[in-house]
């Protein structure tokens, strides 16, 4: 458009005419004047702020920046656990019950195994005792009905006594056994549910779009999540200006966006009281979030689409309206100065004129007496009115705000933890960062002075068992020749006459009696070697454990292949069992991250492509489409749902290696090809990118500190405006725009679809 010199006959009036008493009174703001009003009818000059009175929505509009986001689940962490690595990736589709990480569950898988043995070792041992105790009161009552033949009624009441203590201890030694049977039993039960605490898996079925960076800080803390899952097929409208502690819309009559132009409803996306009382108790809060009330409009949207939400107070309605810049006020009531032309002059004067008004939004007020529309009133304003200037038309379209970057990298975060096997000192470390390693490659060694004397004491002990064992077992040897050789004896000598009381008794069912004590000895030898091979395999753990060196150093192998993206100690450094000692990496399957360089673009920081928003990846000339499949986390940002009744307040930790990770992206094997030969790689996004929006140059838009008496409106400081051509004038109107980084702002309130904007 050429430049255009004001030619309108009626402006041209204004701006040469004189009038004395607007130079003493300036009106200097949108409210109350409490200076006296001028006398009437005086000619006027410079009088340059004219606005035409119209029928226009009047109406409080406020507006969120929106983005449409997946449905999202959580794998979180209650407590503070050690994620030794995952076994799913970002882009990743998993189904509910999935394993999506692994902890470290060394400590417990011994624990389990140590009480195991220990349980196992009192049952075996109960069985023992309750049959050598069985097997003794059978050899009692052998005896008992030897006495009872020979009518040895004394034998006969003291053997019984004997029976019933023997059955008394048994009762007594398998309670106490039971006992500590069924502490071991609740003891592993709850190792087990904390070790099963320790697999993480998918709360639901979609797919993973973040897990957390393990590489150099593998520990996640309480309500941090490990991974993030998302149903692409269940959306929502997030709003990541406000969140829900600030949210000021609730009763708010109107709320709607536009969509393919076409405006549709709104709603609130509640959350529940109850979180709402936790998030409340922590005083951390979760963004806004709406869904549209038309459902059928749900599958016309998709994840990624940015979208502009607006709020109106009361439901707008048109009406005559004048600028709140005009309104005077005084003892008689409200009024405004109404420009008019003097008759057979080119000229003007300014005639007060009472008003009543109705409803007002932040700029205008509805005049139900007193205008007419067309009319000319004056408006309180410092602006210099352009005097040469450029004209557009104002036009509904496409806003973008795109990024180039050339960082593109393979994301490498298919990772593994690796933890110390033993406590001690680190004596040595033979890899450096980014070196190869293979599964079984030797990385640093402990030492363990502790450990040294542990071995030492460890084989004396086992060396003691050995011999303790050898000596039981001699003894069980001798015993047991010793009772065949007296049941030999018995089957060779002749059986005593009745008068032999004594005699007799002692005969009667002998035989029967020693085959019983070679049956009791026969389990206590069966007890002894189970509580030595019990006691063994403890030593010989624990002597394994503790001597991979042979001298109480233990060294830590790589568990994976891939190259050393940590290293967490340094010689000398004290350890301690299950501490994090390294890490081992290994690039993701056709998984990229997108970075943003915030040295070269500071003003950018945090600047991505919002989830399942589209990306162009150009490789050597030749460009491809891209999901953008996965977002980094954001420590602020947080996440608030109920999970089996129990409310969570989770946040995901962002990647910090490097320039800020914003996005990562899946490819396929041809374009992993293309990029790992290119030449030169860049990747295109929109970080916002809106449909049907108006939009006008930067420069277009002039700001003013805020004077509104208003009450009812915040304060905001300052007050955006443009200049617009209306029926030959040149009038000031008030916008309201989105803040943004572009040359083009986005105009959400002011000015409509044809209307003619100036620029200077």
């Amino acid at each position: 458009m050429g430049l255009v010199k004001a030619q309108n006959k009626k402006y041209k009036r204004i701006i040469a005419l004189a009038c004395a008493f607007i130079i003493s009174f300036c009106i200097g703001g949108c409210g109350d004047v409490k200076e006296e009003a001028p006398e009437l009818l005086e000619p006027a000059s410079k009088i340059t702020t004219m606005r035409p009175i119209s029928y226009r929505n009047v109406a409080r509009v406020e507006s969120l920046m929106g983005v449409v986001v997946p449905e999202q689940s959580f794998v979180v962490s209650r407590k503070s656990a050690l994620i030794k690595g995952f076994a799913v990736n970002i882009g990743d589709y998993v189904n509910k019950g999935d394993v999506v990480a692994y902890g470290d569950t060394t400590f417990y898988e011994r624990e389990i195994a140590a009480k195991e043995d220990e349980k196992n070792a009192i049952v075996s041992e109960l069985q023992s005792d309750n049959n050598i105790a069985d097997e003794e009161i059978k050899q009692l009552e052998y005896k008992r009905d030897a006495a009872e033949q020979v009518g040895n009624a004394i034998n006969v009441a003291a053997i019984n006594t004997e029976i019933v203590i023997l059955q008394e201890n048994k009762r007594y030694n398998e309670e106490v056994k039971n006992a500590d049977i069924d502490k071991l039993a609740k003891e592993i039960n709850t190792l087990k549910s904390e070790k099963n605490d320790l697999t993480f898996t998918a709360p639901c079925s979609g797919t993973v779009t973040f897990i957390k960076d393990i590489t150099a800080k593998p520990t996640a803390s309480f309500n941090e999540n490990i991974a993030v899952i998302s149903d692409f097929e269940n959306l929502y409208i997030e709003s990541p200006e406000l969140n829900i502690n600030k949210y000021k819309f609730k009763d708010y009559e109107e709320k709607y966006t536009y969509q393919n132009g076409k405006r549709i409803d709104i709603s609130e996306y509640e959350y529940e009281s109850p979180e709402v009382s936790y998030a409340s108790t922590l005083k951390e809060y979760p963004c806004a979030r709406f869904k549209l009330s038309d459902e059928s409009e749900n599958k016309k949207i998709k994840a990624g689409d940015n979208l502009i939400l607006y709020f109106e107070k009361n439901k707008s309605k048109k009406v005559l309206a004048v600028g709140l810049d005009s309104i005077n006020k005084d003892d008689v009531g409200t009024f405004v100065y109404v420009c008019r032309e003097i008759d057979g002059r080119d000229d003007y004067e300014l005639e007060r004129r009472d008003i009543k008004t109705g409803v007002a939004d932040d700029y205008y007020v509805e005049v139900t007496e007193g205008l007419s529309e067309g009319e000319l009133v004056y408006y309180a304003s410092e602006s210099v009115v352009p005097v040469e200037y450029t004209g557009q038309t104002v036009k509904r379209g496409e806003y973008r705000e795109s990024y180039k970057t050339d960082i593109i990298t393979p994301l490498e975060n298919d990772t593994v933890a690796v933890t110390a096997g033993a406590g001690g000192v680190v004596s040595d470390i033979y890899l450096s960062v980014n070196d190869e390693v293979k599964t079984g490659t030797a990385v640093c060694l402990i030492d363990n002075a502790s450990g040294t004397a542990r071995l030492t004491e460890l084989r004396t002990l086992m060396a003691s068992a050995d011999t303790e064992h050898e000596n039981a077992v001699k003894d069980f040897d001798k015993r047991e020749k010793e009772v065949n050789d007296e049941l030999s004896a018995y089957y060779n000598e002749e059986a005593p006459v009745a008068s032999e009381t004594d005699a007799l008794e002692d005969y009667l069912y002998k035989d029967e009696q020693l085959k019983v004590e070679l049956e009791i000895i026969a389990e206590e030898r069966s007890k002894e070697a189970a509580s030595y091979e019990s006691e063994k395999k403890s030593l010989s753990n624990e002597y394994a454990l503790l001597s991979k060196q042979g001298n109480g150093g233990y060294t830590s192998f790589s568990e994976a292949d891939g190259k050393i993206g940590y290293i967490g100690v340094s010689k000398s450094d004290p350890v301690g069992s299950g501490d994090f000692i390294y890490s081992v990496v290994r690039p993701a399957d056709n998984l990229y991250k997108v970075m943003v360089n915030k040295n070269a673009l500071p003003d950018l920081n945090g600047v991505s492509a919002s989830l399942g928003s589209k990306v162009s990846l150009e490789i050597d000339g030749k460009k491809y489409e891209i999901d953008c499949f996965g977002k980094n986390g954001y420590a602020d940002k947080k996440y608030l749902f109920t999970k089996e009744d129990k409310q969570y307040l989770t946040h995901s930790e962002p990647y910090k290696s490097g320039n800020e990770e914003q996005f990562f992206i899946k490819t396929d094997e041809e374009i992993s090809k293309a990029i790992a030969g290119a030449k030169s790689i860049s990747c295109e996004f929109d970080s916002v990118c809106l449909d049907n929006v108006i939009t006008v140059p930067a420069k277009a838009i002039y700001v003013e500190t805020n004077k509104t008496d208003n009450k009812d409106k915040e304060k905001s400081g300052k007050n955006y405006y443009v200049w617009k051509l209306e029926n030959g004038n040149i009038v000031k109107e008030y916008v309201k725009i989105v803040e943004s980084m572009s040359d083009e702002k986005i105009v959400v309130y002011g000015i409509e679809e044809g209307d003619l904007i100036l620029t200077e």
